[in-house]
């Protein structure tokens, strides 16, 4: 097989037992895939765009962390920046909540907000997207994913985390002309395109969720996002073919999703494990544009609860980035203020007692998806 066709993966596995080794793992990577700090020194910058969607104190910051002081160590500017993911609040807040500023200061990066960045136009295909200067002017992009599961990107990775290099983006407020598997994932990918990161840093598995089960997470890295996912997806138990914008990068020529044609490079024992499958990765028919455009609202499930099944472990009350979710003075079901909810299904997605299921809204409909009882 040519050289030209291949893209490489890196992965390794990070116990919970043992986290601190991530520097060296993460450092490891980078060498895999052919160093791309190496040609980095004083008076040059890199931008690091992590997913901030992540719990207090959980993997994904550790990660942050630990890759923020890899890359001081070239002598080069550290940037880490964002855009506002809860309709209801501002970077900062998230920062805030996420004991950022302290973290990042420790570690040697300046934190910046694409909330109110200074704006420049970066071409995507057909597209001209106006997206933070700093994109522009860094001598280095990594983009630092979560592999979770989304409603409209089926999976969310590396190529869905760009989406917060849009100002103010704020997915909860996304017209409904874009509510549908397809249109949400060209957005995706054209948008992935304009930012076109260096490197891809991408998590899969969380140390929280898999503690019980004695594993922790995997870290994958390469420079090609597209084959990044392609090599993910299986560890969750969905297919590539089913992540739609695997396909559409592909087709555009933004990566490689051909698995014989990925060069996967495994550290130690990494790869082997398989991490929780995902309940339900797949796209679903009710995503079609025929039904989402006269039944938007019908379409878009709101959380629902058994309480019976509800151990109040306070799992989903972590991961809602909206804080519609909050656990009671005394011991019983969560809180839901519904007003509050953007409808992004984290909650349902870390059930490990599978207590909440989803409904559109109204009463009238409340049945469609098996739900139990409202969150009330």
């Amino acid at each position: 097989m040519n050289e030209w066709l291949t893209s490489t993966v890196g992965i390794a596995e990070v116990s919970h037992d043992n986290p601190a080794n991530l520097s060296t793992s993460i450092a490891r990577l980078l060498e895999i895939s052919g160093n791309p700090l190496s040609v980095l020194g004083p008076g040059q910058s890199v931008l690091i765009k992590p997913d901030l969607t992540c719990s207090p104190g959980g993997p994904h910051l550790k990660i942050l962390r630990a890759l923020v002081y890899v890359v001081a160590q070239t002598g080069a500017t550290v940037y880490v920046g964002d855009s506002p993911w809860l309709v209801s609040e501002s970077v900062q807040s998230v920062w805030r909540d996420l004991d950022l500023a302290d973290l990042m200061a420790g570690a040697g990066a300046t934190l910046v907000s694409f909330e109110k960045a200074e704006l420049a136009p970066r071409v995507a295909e057909a597209s001209v997207l106006y997206l933070p200067a700093l994109l522009g002017e860094a001598d280095l992009i990594i983009n630092l994913g979560r592999l979770r599961r989304d409603r409209l990107a089926v999976l969310a990775g590396t190529m869905y985390n760009t989406l917060g290099c849009i100002p103010g983006y704020k997915p909860g407020q996304f017209p409904p002309e874009y509510d549908s598997v397809t249109a949400f994932n060209a957005v995706v990918v054209d948008v992935f395109a304009a930012v076109a990161p260096s490197f891809n840093l991408l998590q899969v598995g969380d140390e929280n969720r898999d503690t019980a089960r004695g594993g922790g997470f995997a870290l994958l890295a390469g420079d090609d996002a597209v084959a990044l996912e392609t090599v993910a997806a299986p560890m969750v138990g969905a297919s590539p073919d089913s992540i739609p914008a695997i396909r559409l990068a592909a087709e555009s020529g933004l990566g490689i999703a051909w698995p014989e044609a990925i060069r996967v490079v495994q550290m130690g024992q990494a790869g082997r494990r398989r991490h929780r499958p995902y309940a339900a990765v797949r796209a679903n028919w009710l995503n079609r544009p025929f039904v989402t455009r006269p039944f938007y609202r019908l379409r878009n499930r709101r959380p629902s609860l058994n309480t019976s099944r509800c151990g109040g472990c306070g799992r989903c009350v972590e991961v809602c980035p909206n804080r519609a979710l909050a656990l009671p003075e005394v011991p019983g079901p969560v809180l839901f203020r519904e007003q509050l909810c953007v409808m992004c299904w984290h909650c349902h997605a870390v059930c490990e007692r599978q207590a909440v299921s989803l409904r559109p809204p109204g009463g009238v409909w409340s049945w469609v998806g098996g739900a139990d009882s409202a969150i009330r």
